[in-house]
């Protein structure tokens, strides 16, 4: 989903983001990372220990230029956090995880 048919190299629309994510996550480490791909739409959520960092892709079929919202750690005062699938599936048994975690609106 994330690299071109060739293998070689990520497509356009996540390489932007998650470069320029790679470059204000510095030296933090990642306490969570999801991406969620939904149609031509895209979030990439990278959370350190100092930062959350949103970036929200409205054209994955483009090349457009990606801004990443962040905001320290310390100023987040609610978090929504919503599972793709139900614990309790046949499916998230193979995976031990309820699906993927998508981020609300609240950043």
């Amino acid at each position: 989903m994330f690299i071109t048919p060739d293998d070689e190299e990520f497509y356009s629309w996540y390489a932007r983001p998650l470069s320029t994510l790679a470059v204000l996550k510095g030296d933090d480490v990642i306490i969570f990372g999801s991406t969620v791909v939904d149609g031509t739409s895209a979030c990439l959520v990278l959370i350190t220990e100092r930062a959350v960092m949103v970036a929200a892709v409205k054209d994955t079929t483009g090349n457009e230029t990606v801004p990443v919202r962040v905001a320290p750690l310390t100023s987040i005062t609610a978090l929504s956090v919503a599972a793709s699938m139900r614990y309790d599936v046949t499916g998230s048994f193979k995976t031990g995880w309820p699906g993927n975690l998508r981020p609300g609106n609240s950043l």
